[in-house]
């Protein structure tokens, strides 16, 4: 998403870019805006058609995303106990 706004076409995103694809996402942005880049953001091979590629990537990146959201779930739960084992004195298991 981020090849999307970034105006070199990289990824790397300048303050100006960032504020182009917030604007965007705003409530108050025009639907064919919105539409247009909802458009260029699922056309993963850049060829100004969805394709069956397209969609595939996109149950990939949902995949990924399944996969990262569990990923992190289970970092914050080991972080917690880490954080409650340094923390844990003689009176009790109180933080």
């Amino acid at each position: 998403m981020c090849k999307v706004f970034s105006s070199d076409g990289t990824g790397d995103m300048t303050f100006e870019d960032f504020l182009d694809m917030m604007s965007v996402f705003s409530d108050n942005a025009p639907k064919n805006v919105k539409v247009e880049y909802a458009f260029r953001i699922y056309d993963f091979d850049n060829d100004d058609m969805l394709s069956n590629s397209d969609l595939e990537e996109v149950g990939n990146v949902s995949l990924l995303c399944a996969l990262c959201q569990a990923i992190r779930r289970y970092l914050s739960v080991y972080f917690i106990l880490y954080l409650f084992s340094q923390t844990r004195s003689d009176s009790g298991p109180t933080i």
